[in-house]
């Protein structure tokens, strides 16, 4: 009460100055608790995650998407890769199939002669006809027969070479890419866990917000340094007016500007000092 007094007996000069820190600590106060709610957009562990890996980025986002993008194309080449070997498997089992038949038709050819030649040589002696000509036409039929089974039985037997030499190749193509993909997918893993993330989208987010909360802690901590400055120079001013209690007028800077607020006090202050007497008696 007795600083209270001090305070109202001081010049209007006086009083302003103390009006002035009070705005101030009044605005920054209320500024303060502002930025304190913008600069919570991150929960804590991810903020302290990317500022350990801030040196590395934007480059870090720049390899990880280079690497996820590779990943799709291995993947798409691996897919195409697989599809054509499957292609050349069903036409070696054609081609095979093809061989197999030729083989089969070389044997009833030959046997379909034979009996010819045979039944032409019976009916020949039997009854002692000229069967010469039956004799030209099945060799005939035959060779021509026999000429396109061989035909068609190298024809298949070539591609089937070419066809061998495709899955070789595709078998290694394949092996290369599984290789990369691989390496690849262990080059993600670990960028993952470097930088906590899921994928590079995760990241990018991360970022930003991270970028957002940085400048907002900075505005944050350079209003806790003017709040300092001006606490210390509101404290310092009340100090050479013999101010007792001088801290307990930061949290009480409505009263310096606000008359009605400085009356509810004293009244509180009163019903306090009255209550202490009671209990005193």
């Amino acid at each position: 009460l007795t600083d209270m007094e001090e305070i109202e007996a001081q010049t209007d000069e006086v009083k302003e100055q103390l009006k002035t820190y009070a705005t101030k600590l009044l605005e920054l106060e209320n500024s303060r608790e502002k930025l304190d709610k913008k600069r919570r957009i991150m929960k804590p562990e991810d903020y302290l995650r990317m500022e350990r890996v801030e040196q590395y980025m934007p480059e870090g986002y720049s390899k990880l998407k280079e690497a996820e993008d590779y990943q799709v194309l291995v993947k798409k080449d691996m897919g195409r890769l697989e599809g054509e070997r499957h292609a050349y498997y069903f036409r070696k089992n054609e081609l095979l199939n093809t061989m197999q038949n030729m083989k089969g038709l070389t044997f009833i050819c030959v046997g379909s002669m034979l009996f010819l030649v045979l039944r032409l040589t019976i009916i020949g002696a039997a009854w002692q006809l000229e069967v010469s000509l039956g004799y030209a036409v099945a060799v005939l039929i035959a060779a021509s027969t026999l000429a396109f089974v061989y035909v068609k039985f190298h024809d298949a037997q070539r591609e089937l070479v070419r066809v061998e030499k495709g899955i070789n190749k595709l078998v290694l193509l394949h092996n290369t890419v599984k290789i990369r993909y691989v390496n690849n997918t262990n080059l993600l893993e670990y960028l993952y866990m470097k930088y906590g993330v899921s994928s590079a989208k995760e990241l990018t987010e991360m970022w930003g917000n991270y970028k957002i909360e940085k400048e907002e802690r900075e505005k944050f901590r350079r209003a806790e340094l003017d709040l300092d400055y001006n606490e210390q120079e509101l404290l310092q001013i009340l100090k050479c007016y013999q101010i007792q209690d001088p801290a307990i007028w930061l949290h009480q800077t409505e009263a310096i500007l606000e008359p009605r607020e400085m009356v509810e006090i004293r009244h509180n202050l009163i019903i306090r000092r009255q209550s202490l007497r009671r209990r005193m008696d």
